[in-house]
């Protein structure tokens, strides 16, 4: 605690408390969280990549649930995955396709898809974008429609 004198004031006026402001700015988030101890060493293992490859103080406690669950469809649709490698069936490949689903569901949400990080996903881009652009709706000189 700080006693600070007010400027301007006699020595006798009332004294200001206050607490000393940190050298640091105040900014959201705790770092990078710890997986939670629930967690099984496999998805444990996920929420660290995850977190890992992210900037620091990305994830918030609010996002921790939609991490966790991510680790679990993770892990499931890897499971599935090797089952269906063994013996593939419909339950199978409908349980994988649901898993994956909500993994790139649950990876949208968390923003950890690289989709809107690329000006342009083609990889013919310069191509595409050298290709000169005819409007068909303008005549030029020397175009004859007969």
């Amino acid at each position: 605690m700080v006693l600070i004198q007010p400027m301007g004031y006699p020595a006798s006026s009332a004294i200001v408390e206050r607490e000393p402001m940190p050298a640091t700015p105040a900014i959201p988030g705790q770092g990078r969280p710890l997986p939670p101890p629930e967690l099984t060493e496999r998805e444990r293992h996920i929420w660290t990549a995850c977190v890992e490859s992210r900037p620091l103080n990305y994830f918030d406690p609010g996002t921790w649930p939609l991490l966790k669950a991510y680790a679990m469809h993770a892990v499931l649709a890897e499971d599935r995955a090797a089952e269906l490698r063994k013996h593939s069936t419909d339950k199978l490949r409908r349980e994988h396709r649901q898993q994956t689903a909500m993994l790139a569901n649950l990876a949208t949400r968390l923003r950890l898809t690289k989709l809107g990080q690329r000006r342009d996903q083609r990889s013919d881009y310069a191509e595409v974008a050298k290709t000169p652009k005819r409007r068909l709706w303008v005549v030029e000189p020397g175009d004859d429609a007969s």
